[in-house]
């Protein structure tokens, strides 16, 4: 059990990640093509 639950924040650190570089990468992207 002591490995899932090691695991399990860094999965959602990396997805809460993931998520803000999307949005970033598509507001730079949006900003620079207008």
């Amino acid at each position: 059990m002591s490995s899932t639950q090691d695991l399990l924040p860094h999965v959602y650190l990396g997805n809460t990640f993931g998520a803000v570089f999307i949005g970033v990468a598509l507001a730079a992207i949006l900003f620079g093509v207008s």
